[in-house]
Formats: structure tokens, C-alpha cells, sequence
């Protein structure tokens, strides 16, 4: 895909309402907190799906730039894996990422979960070496026990969906990329 180094950016290629779109319908389907972040883990789009837990995690003065990280690093392993990548979080929670690439570059990443395993766990090891001590805070043990509830198995299909629905959408914007192109040079 030519043109021009804005088309490298991740919401350059991939229509923003569309992924939010995307974003929504699947935090509904699957009952999981969906984001899609930049290759530095900053969000592209708004939160779907979130829960009160996370959002103010994401508020904490303290804790907040945490959740970036968090995206950056799964986004990193997921694509040097080759593919999703299921991980804790610096708070405990599993979440998912699914790398956004384009020619061999890595634009970003949707991210998905934020739950607490149930049933057999896997023994995931954390993306960051540092968690957050959040039981010292009243309000962020209050908002807990609303996180998702899901098991590996689910999260496992639930990433390969995302992947799937995201190599679709990558192939039909790169037909309409070299349409125009092809048009512009007609």
C-alpha cells in the first residue's frame, strides 16, 4: 500500500468510527472490554464495554499510565509472536491483544478481556513486571467485583474473532487503497 507516511498511522487506515463500531458489537456479543490502541498503546478509539473497575484504573493518577503500558507491551508480544497474545495485566486482570499490521509494520492493536479467568488457568505471566497494589483503594476493591468473568477457552476464540475480523477489514480497505490509486492514475 504506497502513499504517503500518515497512511502508516494505525486511524489513517483503519476508519476510527468503524473500529469503534466493531469495538461495541463485540463487547456486547462477548461481555468484554474492548480498545484499540496506537503502537505506543494510546487509544485510537473510545472504551467499549469497559467496567467501572477498569475505567477508573485508567483515571488514577497513580495507576492510569499502567493500562497504556500494558497495551504496548501485549501489542509487542502479540506481534512478535505473530499472533494474539493472551497476558495479565499490571492489575491481574486477562486481557488480549491482536496486532494491527499492515506490509510488516505494526500500526496498533485492539485489545480485549479485562476479566478474571474461571475454571482452568493457564498461569499466564504478567506484561509488566510491576502490579498494582489495588486493595489499598476502597474505591477500586468496591468497583471489582464487577469485572468480566471468562475462561481461556473463551478468550482464546473470542482473539482469534477479532483477528479474523480485522484481516477482513485490513483486505477490504487495502482493494479500496488500490482503487483510488488506480483511478488517480486513470
Amino acid at each position: 500500500m504506497g502513499g504517503t507516511e500518515k497512511d502508516n498511522r494505525l486511524e489513517a487506515l483503519l476508519n476510527p468510527e468503524r473500529l469503534q463500531t466493531l469495538q461495541e458489537n463485540l463487547a456486547k456479543a462477548l461481555e468484554l472490554a474492548f480498545t484499540t490502541v496506537d503502537y505506543r498503546g494510546h487509544p485510537v478509539t473510545g472504551d467499549s464495554g469497559f467496567t467501572e473497575f477498569c475505567s477508573c484504573m485508567r483515571k488514577h493518577e497513580k495507576y492510569g499510565h499502567l493500562c497504556n503500558q500494558c497495551y504496548a507491551h501485549g501489542g509487542l508480544r502479540a506481534t512478535i509472536a505473530g499472533k494474539p497474545c493472551i497476558y495479565c495485566c499490571h492489575a491481574g486482570l486477562v486481557e488480549f491483544a491482536v496486532p494491527v499490521m499492515v506490509e510488516g509494520k505494526y500500526l496498533g492493536t485492539i485489545i480485549g478481556g479485562q476479566c478474571e479467568l474461571v475454571g482452568d488457568d493457564p498461569n499466564l505471566e504478567p506484561v509488566l513486571p510491576q502490579c498494582t497494589p489495588w486493595e489499598e483503594n476502597p474505591e477500586l476493591v468496591r468497583c471489582r467485583s464487577g469485572v468480566y468473568k471468562a475462561t481461556f477457552e473463551k478468550l482464546e476464540a473470542s482473539a482469534r474473532l477479532v483477528q479474523d475480523m480485522l484481516q477482513n477489514m485490513l483486505r477490504e480497505e487495502h482493494c479500496r487503497i488500490a482503487q483510488e490509486e488506480l483511478n488517480h492514475k486513470n
